[in-house]
């Protein structure tokens, strides 16, 4: 089981995480409007800096694209396949 630490970031980590929320979300086309979208993006973009990510294009790129894999994986796995 993998145990939670809490992280302290600082002013500059927020901002570069914020740029790069802001990029995903605009690649993403996630509307202002669309909350849980926005909290996904936002938790798979502080999960990659977390990881070591500090460019906040690469950081914006990978989670653009780790959402984009998700939904086309839940997109095929809802599809009817024919008999």
């Amino acid at each position: 089981m993998r145990r939670a630490r809490k992280a302290i970031y600082s002013r500059e980590d927020w901002n570069l995480m914020e740029h790069a929320h802001r990029i995903a979300c605009r690649d993403l086309h996630v509307p202002s409007t669309s909350l849980d979208e926005i909290h996904r993006v936002a938790k798979r973009v502080m999960t990659l800096f977390d990881g070591g990510l500090r460019d906040e294009n690469l950081i914006a790129a990978t989670a653009a694209s780790q959402e984009r894999f998700i939904a086309d994986t839940l997109s095929l796995r809802h599809k009817k396949v024919p008999a």
